[in-house]
């Protein structure tokens, strides 16, 4: 009686842990960590092999400025017209992003980086849990064997290790967005690098993304440099 007691006592205090794992929010284009791990439960409880959650592998790269704390191709006061006669044509044009981020050569590499980081990731934490897994069946197959104290000695060492992969999983979000965070950047402060040179070599007066193009009266012809960008930008 007092040992059915104490693995009672046993499932219900690793089922407290488990439940209290944080819930990973779900976004668009990336996989998500989640923290999972099931209690110790004699014959009741098994985690399956595809129940252990990936870590995310990203596979796009946000290139819009708004994204992250990176520079708008729109320099500060640029839509404010100085006083005085302008001197020379107004040339002006603009650049898509979005195009960018889909053809660019640049681009892609970057994004294939952060796959890469994800893959590996996910790897570590499927061993990570299969060996939870592993683990937990054992205990459950020598439950009835142990006494109180083993029992005890044994759910707290469990405990320990599930504690250890949540930290981990949630370690892997971080990590990967702060990857996604750090791609995003360079690739954004690449592109106003080049967007700047053509601009300077071609004569332009001013050249926005489509992101800071609110308005425009159509007064003035308006280029779409995208294409020459990404060439320059893939050399």
């Amino acid at each position: 009686m007092k040992r059915t007691i104490m693995i009672a006592l046993l499932a219900l205090t690793l089922a407290a842990t488990a439940s209290a794992a944080p819930e990973a929010p779900t976004q668009p284009a990336a996989t998500s960590v989640s923290a999972v791990a099931a209690p110790l439960a004699p014959a009741t409880v098994s985690i399956a092999p595809d129940a252990v959650p990936a870590p995310p592998a990203t596979t796009s790269v946000a290139l819009s400025p708004s994204s992250v704390k990176g520079p708008s191709l729109l320099p500060a006061g640029a839509l404010m017209i100085p006083p005085g006669p302008m001197v020379g044509p107004i040339k002006l044009g603009y650049v898509e992003f979005q195009r960018i981020a889909q053809e660019s050569k640049t681009a892609l590499k970057a994004k294939n980086s952060i796959t890469a980081s994800g893959e590996k990731l996910k790897k570590q934490l499927t061993a990570k849990g299969k060996k939870l897994e592993a683990l937990k069946k054992s205990l459950e197959a020598q439950a009835k064997q142990m006494n109180p104290l083993e029992q005890e000695a044994k759910g707290k060492e469990f405990q320990a290790k599930v504690k250890e992969y949540q930290e981990s999983l949630q370690n892997a979000e971080k990590e990967m967005a702060k990857q996604e965070e750090s791609v995003s950047r360079k690739l954004i402060e690449q592109v106003s690098k080049v967007v700047k040179e053509y601009g300077e070599q071609n004569g332009y007066t001013l050249i926005v993304s489509t992101k800071d193009l609110l308005y425009f009266d159509g007064n003035h012809p308006l280029s779409d440099v995208t294409a020459e960008v990404i060439k320059k930008l893939d050399k």
